[in-house]
């Protein structure tokens, strides 16, 4: 009668034990597929926002890059005497036709995103390497290198 009790307990408890560690296992199976579900819902929000961002700068590079056509037009026409003075007027009213020998243009795309994300850890979270390669390779060492472009011109322009 005595083993019966002792069998009874053991058993109870160690259904009780079994319970109460598969319950845990369980919440916490629970809140690592909540967490992964978090990270990749910022993951995506991350991308997106930097290609949002890069999508704003290409568009930027491009009104750049027009600008400079038209200076570049200009200062060919000076050089080679074919500057009338209807080009003069022709020129854009938010422009002046001196920009070209005055003052170097400045390049300032967007970097908030990256910024925001580099600062606050996030950049982290983002999957494959390669791809925090390619974006440090597009936000860092294409940036400095066209910025250090930029004021050698300045230097030259001086």
């Amino acid at each position: 009668m005595k083993n019966k009790k002792i069998k009874t307990y053991f058993i109870k408890y160690t259904l009780e034990f079994f319970v109460i560690v598969l319950g845990i296992s369980f919440s916490f199976l629970v809140q690592n597929y909540r967490n992964e579900i978090q990270t990749d819902s910022k993951r995506e929000l991350i991308i997106n926002n930097l290609l949002s961002e890069l999508e704003s700068n290409h568009t930027y590079i491009k009104n750049l890059k027009d600008h400079y056509v038209r200076e570049m037009d200009y200062v060919d026409k000076l050089l080679s005497d074919s500057l009338t003075k209807e080009a003069i007027k022709a020129y854009p009213e938010n422009y002046s036709p001196l920009n070209p020998f005055l003052s170097a243009s400045k390049f300032r795309p967007s970097r908030s995103i990256y910024t925001s994300i580099v600062n606050d850890g996030s950049f982290n979270i983002l999957d494959p390497a390669s791809l925090k390669a390619l974006i440090d390779d597009v936000y860092v060492l294409h940036y400095s290198s066209i910025v250090n472009i930029i004021e050698s011109e300045k230097k030259l322009q001086i």
